[in-house]
């Protein structure tokens, strides 16, 4: 075939087919005659000493190696010795196996509820062959709320997967970091109870469980738009339903998948979670009172026994507003308590009135007629002497309701007038007297005087 021919099929010029002709069809490389060539040892050691800024090993080579080099090129051989070891790598890739993984996760939002808008946190578990969800709402949350949490949503599946992959969160990781992360033994005990373990994913992978954070992605664009909530009870009520039943029946990403139908294929490669286990709850621990209460949460619990020990107490299975809410029956047994307390106060404020009055008169006795002021002197005195009255009339009731009797009615009455006539005068020289036994002697007689 000649040049022509070729050069016409080609579409190339005849000079250009000569001349690969001549080189026998092989592509010569030039070199360059200018390259720079920088030690890599150099190179090493002004990225330790610029703690990594290309920008000014480029200055330190021009002023001190008097190296002229581009800043492009620069940066080229930087990438090509991989200095900057510190260079995050890709997420892993893991395959999705059915009963394999769930994923758990919080976030933040500014919601409306009612007439103020308020700040709650967003709970939510991924199941992440199935795409299942479960999500709710609170005002805080912490490692108590978190135990609440999964227990409502992996009682409500009846099963778990074998890991759930959360980030490095201090609600259930101790120390360490990713694959090195020590998990908080507490949390740990309380995974084995349902079957699955924690793995928290690396730093800056939060990809790792890219369904979860998909999942609050949804929650802000087809959840929260267009809907009213009256209370933090009522946003969880429509995101229950939400949840389980208007997102576990539409069909989800490209394949079509419709949760609640791939759930079925899961289950059996999933753990079932026992039904008899309990709500998680804490130790609260109270000392009762003289009167035998133990006070929890601005509410009092009778204890039986006659001792002050101190008791233990067991708060808690589910977190609602941030607090600790009982399960229905302890619920009904404090209500039926708090009925009875109320039927109480009356009794109870008549015996602390009486235990009151009964301190106070020891400690009278006990300070002395010197150590008190004159109002407090003169009240003591008064209730002695009253005292006194009542105990003498008690001892001769026989003899004065005989003499009364043979007085008449109209000298009966004579009488009591002129007694509560005394009275008062009998207070004002307590008074008196207290405040002049509280004088010096010439004082005392001026005062007397003076009455």
């Amino acid at each position: 075939m000649s040049q022509r021919e070729i050069s016409r099929r080609f579409h190339m010029g005849r000079n250009t087919v000569r001349r690969i002709i001549r080189q026998q069809g092989k592509v010569l490389r030039k070199e360059r005659n200018d390259k720079i060539l920088i030690d890599p040892k150099l190179l090493a050691r002004l990225y330790q000493e610029c703690n990594g800024w290309v920008q000014r090993m480029h200055e330190k080579l021009l002023e001190e190696e008097h190296l002229q080099v581009g800043y492009s090129t620069l940066t080229r051989m930087v990438r090509a010795l991989d200095l900057a070891s510190n260079r995050s790598g890709r997420c892993d890739q893991v395959a999705d196996q059915p009963g394999k993984e769930m994923q758990h996760d919080t976030t933040n939002h500014r919601v409306k509820l009612g007439a103020k808008r308020a700040k709650v946190i967003a709970s939510l578990l991924y199941l992440r062959y199935s795409k299942r969800r479960y999500l709710k709402f609170y005002f805080a949350f912490n490692r108590f709320a978190m135990k609440c949490f999964l227990h409502e949503a992996l009682m409500f599946w009846k099963h778990a997967a074998d890991w759930c992959i959360i980030d490095n969160t201090n609600l259930a990781r101790l120390s360490g970091t990713g694959s090195r992360a020590v998990i908080v033994p507490e949390m740990a005990a309380f995974a084995e109870r349902y079957g699955f373990q924690f793995l928290c994913h690396e730093l800056g992978h939060a990809n790792r469980k890219a369904g979860n954070e998909r999942s609050f992605r949804t929650v802000e664009t087809s959840f929260l738009p267009g809907r009213e909530f009256q209370s933090l009870e009522d946003m969880n009520q429509q995101a229950f339903d939400w949840a389980t039943q208007r997102m576990e029946n539409r069909s989800q990403t490209k394949r079509r998948l419709i949760p609640a139908k791939v759930f079925e294929y899961e289950r059996p490669y999933l753990k079932e979670v026992p039904p008899h286990l309990p709500a998680p709850y804490q130790v609260h621990e109270r000392g009762t009172d003289q009167y035998g209460y133990v006070a929890f949460a601005a509410n009092y619990y009778w204890v039986p026994g006659t001792g002050r020990e101190r008791e233990q107490l067991g708060a808690g299975s589910l977190v609602a507003h941030g607090r600790e809410a009982h399960d229905d029956r302890r619920d009904a047994q404090h209500r039926q308590e708090r009925r009875e307390r109320q039927q109480e106060p009356p009794a109870r404020q008549a015996t602390q009135g009486a235990a009151a009055e009964d301190r106070r008169d020891e400690q009278a006795r006990r300070d002395g007629e010197g150590g008190m002021s004159v109002p407090r002197l003169a009240e003591v005195r008064d209730r002695e002497s009253d005292g006194r009255d009542r105990q003498g009339e008690r001892e001769h009731g026989v003899g004065h309701e005989q003499q009364a009797d043979g007085l008449g009615g109209p000298d009966r009455q004579r009488e009591e007038a002129d007694q509560r006539q005394r009275a008062p005068i009998h207070r004002e020289d307590a008074f008196l007297e207290a405040q002049v036994q509280l004088l010096g002697p010439g004082r005392q007689r001026q005062a007397l005087d003076e009455a």
